[in-house]
């Protein structure tokens, strides 16, 4: 039988699953569902101890530090010093070799230097022999110049990655147009992280969030489709004629984008749960403006489906969506919306995106569902039919949703940018 762990602990949830031993069972991840304990009222204090007691970063941390040959990541935002300094140490200490995909906005500053991750830092540097230095002596050489200290934590990993692409190499996705929004770490060929959150101080504390491990030998179907994805990101070759990253998921379970067609396979995936659901659906989404997902739930609502959104209070002072407005006008008796009052002021996220469907189907993973997000960004997707993990999940949204609030409870009268801005500033609660 399935094990679980459902407690108040300091910061999270966690749900623990053992392997099924039946024959069509699939390996069962750990879950880790994120619930600040000092909701609804958290503070800077609050953050700062959540993460000098490590309950979410924790985990990260230890896998990174189990690393003996390999780590590679994909991360959409990567701000957090620790991990830096594991990945460092990995590196120093033990000779693993690094390497990171990420989006192109996280070296913005280092364009000068390193068009498109491609450094050349001789103008700076034309006296040293890098080629020959240890990492230590790279990072205290590095250590006082401008470019150095005003770049991302990967900007850092990008620049000491020069003339040492043997141990450290940090590449941005192909296309502009397209965010890389993965959120993933593999160690080793042994784990899987995928997350809702990002390498930030916001998601390793305060954030809703949720985050997936897996581990061979029980998992290395799922490993493989991570490695499979990734080295088609790396190597440029994950939206060809071929469409590499279709054939790197599992069916029915694991998917990537973007694929070679524009509208498969997500589209299709969240269309047909809310086809097929013919009791209730929940979602919890940071974001969610796919036009087709509210026609899609307009119709399901339409043959007496129940339908409960839950979104982050960033949108709660702004205008609805046409499609959102359309979908509670038509609907008020079968669909309902709440937001979840997270605190501006030190950027706490309700950054959960997932979707439950008749408590019998999970579609979960690291996109908003928008147009970008379930085609043409870079983004994972997990999809369980497993009770275990279908009703944790379902568990945490009625925690959130039972602490969410209404839209008649948002009273804000101003401009819809003056409005944010003076929340965020602390200058009144429109709540």
């Amino acid at each position: 039988m399935p094990r679980m762990m459902i407690g108040p602990l300091v910061a999270t949830l966690i749900l623990v699953v053992s392997f099924g031993s039946s024959a069509i069972a699939r390996a069962l991840p750990q879950v880790t569902l994120s619930y600040p304990a000092c909701f609804p009222s958290c503070s800077v204090e609050d953050q700062q101890r959540i993460l000098h007691e490590g309950v979410v970063e924790g985990p990260v941390l230890a896998a990174i530090g189990e690393a003996r040959r390999e780590i590679r990541f994909s991360i959409y935002t990567f701000s957090r010093r620790p991990i830096f300094d594991a990945l460092i140490a990995a590196q120093a200490e033990r000779s693993v070799r690094i390497r990171g995909l990420v989006d192109r906005a996280q070296i913005e500053t280092l364009n000068g230097y390193c068009p498109d991750a491609i450094c050349d830092l001789s103008p700076l540097l034309p006296a040293h022999d890098v080629l020959r230095m240890s990492l230590q002596e790279r990072m205290d050489l590095f250590a006082p110049l401008t470019i150095y200290q005003e770049a991302s934590l990967v900007g850092k990993l990008l620049l000491l990655s020069w003339q040492h692409e043997d141990e450290i190499t940090i590449r941005i996705g192909p296309g502009r147009s397209r965010l890389m929004h993965n959120k993933f770490v593999i160690i080793d060929d042994r784990v899987v992280q995928t997350s809702s959150g990002n390498w930030s101080s916001t998601a390793m504390s305060i954030n809703f969030e949720n985050r997936l491990e897996y581990r061979s030998s029980e998992d290395n179907a799922v490993i493989a489709a991570f490695s499979c994805a990734f080295e088609a990101i790396w190597q440029r070759q994950d939206n060809g004629a071929g469409g590499l990253l279709t054939h790197c998921g599992l069916a029915n379970h694991i998917y990537f984008t973007p694929v070679a067609s524009p509208t498969q396979p997500m589209d299709r995936v969240v269309h047909t749960a809310i086809a097929s659901s013919q009791q209730s659906i929940a979602i919890s989404m940071h974001h969610l403006t796919h036009p087709g997902i509210y026609s899609d739930l307009l119709e399901a609502s339409e043959r007496g489906v129940m339908i409960r959104l839950l979104f982050d209070d960033d949108d709660c002072p702004n205008a609805l969506l046409a499609d959102l407005e359309k979908l509670l006008r038509t609907r008020p008796d079968r669909v309902q919306m709440r937001y979840l009052p997270t605190q501006c002021k030190i950027n706490q996220l309700s950054h959960n995106r997932f979707g439950i469907f008749d408590e019998r189907l999970l579609i979960n993973g690291s996109a908003n569902w928008s147009l970008a997000g379930l085609r043409s960004n870079y983004e994972t997707f997990q999809v369980y039919r497993d009770g275990s993990i279908v009703g944790a999940f379902q568990q945490h949204f009625e925690r959130m949703y039972e602490a969410g609030l209404s839209r008649d409870a948002c009273r804000c009268r101003l401009a819809r940018v003056e409005c944010r801005e003076r929340y965020c500033r602390g200058e009144f609660n429109p709540f």
